[in-house]
């Protein structure tokens, strides 16, 4: 399956679980079902629970602040990520801000979806990632798709809690199929790793873990472009390396990072760099 349709299907999951999720955004409704279909189908089986919008990113999230504090579960899809800057306050100042300013009395669980990232040529002002502006904003989570999470597990998880969440897409993920491992011949292992109660980070080789040289720490589709390079250098150049895809960039789990690992049990020392989708 294709990760813009397992996306759709987790959608369609958290409508059919719980009747407080609503979902809103632009041009989401049947036929067209969103720039990238990944709502296609669901207006038409829920019509008072997937809502089109007008076209303005602050009333967006505007309206979801609203209907969050009112005790629903809204889901609202940003068209392109590069519009975040336009609901930048509302997410700031406003949504993050309620559960804290009233001592856990009030709590505005909103998720946000948005397509982020390059390649696809929609142009300069359509091609951004801008999540690195949001991973110091306190009390919400960012967390970023890739093809190795289950995208009903995390909207599981976003929706059991009343924190705030930011969930990155990015474009070139949406026709890839998920779950890949390596060349598609069965080399690599996918473990998953992380603290009790954490969103899991997912560890792919193709040897174990203590035969492995180095760690390579990637996310989204930056993590499956490291996966493409690093299965090439095992089999070009024997040289191994575990590929570490966290899901939640904000707070980060730092634990599968930083644990004691490599050849010789010898302790890995973390580099971390700031880097972001391209």
């Amino acid at each position: 399956m294709i990760y813009s349709r397992a996306l759709g299907d987790a959608l369609r999951h958290a409508l059919e679980a719980d009747p407080r999720v609503v979902l809103l955004g632009e041009d989401i409704l049947d036929p067209y079902g969103g720039a990238f279909k990944v709502t296609r189908g669901l207006s038409t089986d829920f019509p008072t629970r997937v809502r089109a919008t007008p076209l303005s990113e602050a009333a967006i999230a505007g309206i979801s602040a609203g209907l969050a504090l009112a005790g629903f579960r809204p889901i609202a899809e940003i068209m392109f990520g590069d519009f975040l800057g336009l609901c930048f306050d509302q997410v700031v100042n406003h949504i993050t801000k309620y559960g804290p300013m009233y001592n856990g009395g009030a709590t505005c669980p909103v998720v946000i979806r948005t397509p982020s990232g390059g390649g696809r040529g929609y142009g300069p002002t359509h091609s951004q990632s801008l999540e690195k502006h949001f991973l110091g904003v306190p009390n919400l989570r960012v967390v970023a798709a890739s093809l190795w999470h289950d995208s009903a597990r995390l909207f599981e998880d976003f929706l059991a809690g009343d924190a705030p969440v930011l969930h990155i897409e990015h474009k070139l993920l949406y026709p890839l199929e998920v779950g890949t491992k390596g060349n598609g011949a069965g080399l690599a292992t996918i473990a998953e790793d992380g603290s009790d109660g954490a969103l899991p980070t997912v560890s792919i080789r193709l040897v174990p873990r203590e035969d492995c040289s180095l760690t390579v720490v990637a996310y989204g589709y930056q993590a499956e472009v490291a996966r493409r390079v690093l299965e090439r250098l095992a089999i070009e150049r024997e040289l191994f390396a575990e590929l570490l895809v966290p899901a939640q960039l904000s707070s980060i789990d730092w634990g599968p990072v930083e644990r004691p690992g490599g050849r010789g049990n010898r302790s890995r020392q973390a580099t971390r760099l700031p880097v972001s989708e391209p």
